[in-house]
């Protein structure tokens, strides 16, 4: 069965963003409900709370009644004094503060299972379920290798750093503060040990991957992940609170509307927070919101398997970065790592940066733009006369490119297969580009079938 476009787009993008995405949904969600604990919160104006159990469990409308100060405990009809729901808010925040006291300072120490610790049951279950049916969506020889590359990818840096950091710093996108490229240069050295922690964390074991258990990761290597993926998030803000943590002091609070609370004190602030009891674990009442997001991520995420064409355009990416890896470990100068980087990023440019692209690398024995014997380079591009157009060979067979142009340096699968099934890169070439008036260096032919349907130029 073909998959319709979309989809398969969607398949490609989910397997790239693998990664990312197991720690949005793990340790930054859960660093994001505690983070949440710093400003003035209020239940609802009956004293209703939505059951977490309910919530995070993914079913069910039942909720939890706290009580209120309307003289009555709700949901009973029994007449209760408002001394006597005050004296139970203020002996369950008696509760509650240690308890939030003890998350905050683990957060605080770089140990983010104690957040973890902290969660309910239920909501542990929606973290795990939806980390189980993202690697469900992504077939299991690509995940392995993902986890590999990350550890050649952090080797790489390290040991490397001296060739490859200056080459990175030249290019273009270093420059452009929000660029990937520009984080990457910023936070080079975290970078490197994330992506040696990833690759020897649980998480890259066929057995975690059977049956996630984000707790599992978090104890063994919580802090490495925290301290190294924060850094690389750039956010200092949060990171400054994150800090602060440390010293949190939490004591119980005033009961506000019949509910307990309990006030946080930093150095950076001082805050009420309504808390609740959620399954069996006291939390601040900022975490409800988050809670529910991931109650309703879990709802909406497919776990179908990915499909044949998704799996071989990631591997070919794998493949191409695999191959510049190798390109940087053997390198003994700047030029042989700029060759490699360029390598990895050329297609992309030539798309546009429409999404990343797959290659395949050059290897020693195959003839280079430089090399090849009676390889025309110059060329227009646009306009010009016939037989000097590049864009002539749309419409022509692969034959007839290599006939002319030798073997390509490099070869491209993209994400959209449906359209054009692989791009054939040529580099150090001469092409005039008569739309923009500007010099090309390379072109990539696009085919579908064994023919050329896409040339373009950069």
């Amino acid at each position: 069965m073909t998959l319709d476009k979309s989809t398969q787009r969607a398949q490609v993008g989910e397997g790239r963003k693998m990664i990312a995405h197991l720690f949005k949904t793990s340790l930054l969600c859960l660093i994001l409900a505690v983070v949440g604990c710093g400003k003035e919160e209020s239940p609802a104006p009956d004293g209703t709370l939505p059951n977490p159990a309910k919530v995070a469990g993914g079913g069910g409308t039942n909720q939890t009644k706290l009580p209120n100060a309307k003289g009555s405990t709700a949901g009973t009809g029994q007449p209760v004094s408002a001394e006597d729901i005050d004296a139970k808010a203020k002996a369950n925040a008696a509760k509650a503060a240690p308890v939030v006291e003890a998350m905050l300072k683990g957060l605080g120490n770089g140990q983010p299972v104690a957040v973890w610790d902290a969660l309910p049951a239920p909501f542990q279950k929606d973290l795990n379920d939806l980390a189980r049916q993202f690697l469900a969506s992504i077939d299991p020889q690509v995940r392995l290798r993902a986890f590999a590359s990350s550890g050649r990818v952090g080797k790489v840096m390290a040991e490397k750093k001296a060739l490859l950091l200056p080459v990175l710093q030249s290019l273009p996108q270093s420059r452009q503060p929000e660029h990937v490229m520009a984080k990457l240069v910023k936070y080079y050295d975290g970078v490197a040990m994330l992506a040696a922690t990833i690759s020897q964390s649980e998480m890259a074991t066929i057995a975690w991957q059977g049956a996630p258990d984000l707790g599992k990761v978090l104890t063994a290597d919580g802090g490495k992940l925290l301290s190294h993926g924060l850094a690389l998030a750039g956010d200092d803000d949060l990171l400054a609170k994150l800090n602060d943590f440390k010293s949190a002091a939490v004591k119980p609070g005033a009961p506000q509307g019949g509910n307990p609370t309990v006030i946080i004190t930093t150095t950076r602030s001082v805050s009420t927070n309504v808390v609740a009891r959620f399954d069996d674990k006291w939390l601040p009442l900022a975490a409800l919101p988050l809670m529910s997001q991931v109650a309703q991520w879990k709802a909406g995420l497919s776990a179908k398997p990915m499909n044949a064409q998704a799996k071989a355009a990631l591997l070919a990416e794998l493949d191409t970065l695999d191959g510049a890896l190798t390109t940087v470990e053997q390198a003994v100068n700047i030029q042989q790592v700029d060759r490699a980087v360029i390598g990895l990023t050329a297609v992309s440019r030539l798309l546009g940066g429409k999404g990343a692209v797959a290659a395949q690398p050059t290897t020693p024995a195959q003839p280079t733009a430089a090399t090849a014997p009676g390889r025309k380079v110059a060329w227009n591009f646009g306009g010009g006369e016939a037989t000097t157009r590049i864009d002539g060979f749309l419409r022509r067979k692969q034959e007839e490119v290599t006939q002319v142009l030798g073997t390509p340096d490099n070869q491209f699968v993209p994400p959209n297969v449906q359209q054009v099934e692989v791009y054939w890169l040529y580099e150090n070439m001469q092409i005039n580009d008569l739309k923009r008036n500007v010099r090309g260096t390379r072109v990539a032919f696009g085919f579908k079938d064994g023919v050329v349907v896409d040339v373009r130029v950069q």
